[in-house]
């Protein structure tokens, strides 16, 4: 992915520019480039995150995150968000070719954090991803449903919240 990922950005950004009659190769990587960083400099969590980690951390819940994605990119957006020290364990569907809602891949993530399924709960904003990859490994589910947000279609849940704020309330 390293070695792919930039030939890609320029194929995509010189087809891009090429519709509004821009051809020109180094332009398109320079764009490509000042994307990528301006990416990174935008990265921030939602306001909620943080605090509530940091008080899950404290009271000694193991944290995993399950993404579908690409590693690297999704490392890098985690990084640049701040929250990557909060979570004991990070698995992203490009790791091991599996990704969101097959249950090999929460069974991953439970095996790293030393958890049967009936002790973990899967926390996310996707319905067919989360809610349903949860279900197929046998976790409770909480969908965090922000406002403005579409979660998708999918299976009900058997919690949902607003706000990670009423993740605590939900945990015991």
């Amino acid at each position: 992915l390293r070695d792919w990922a930039p030939a890609y950005r320029r194929v995509v950004w010189r087809g891009a520019l090429a519709k509004h009659g821009v051809n020109d190769g180094a332009f398109s990587t320079e764009i490509g480039r000042a994307f990528q960083a301006e990416r990174r400099a935008r990265m921030s969590p939602f306001s909620d995150a943080a605090p509530v980690l940091g008080r899950l951390v404290q009271e000694e819940y193991r944290l995993a995150l399950v993404t579908n994605g690409a590693p690297l990119i999704q490392r890098e957006k985690l990084e640049a968000s701040g929250l990557a020290g909060f979570f004991d364990f990070v698995i992203a569907s490009g790791d091991i070719g599996i990704g969101k809602p097959d249950a090999r891949i929460f069974d991953r993530a439970l095996e790293a954090l030393k958890a049967a399924p009936g002790e973990a709960v899967m926390v996310g904003n996707r319905l067919e991803r989360d809610v349903q990859g949860a279900k197929n490994a046998g976790i409770r589910s909480i969908l965090i449903r922000r406002i403005g947000l579409s979660s998708g279609d999918g299976p009900s849940p058997e919690f949902e919240i607003a706000s990670l704020e009423e993740l605590q309330a939900l945990l015991g």
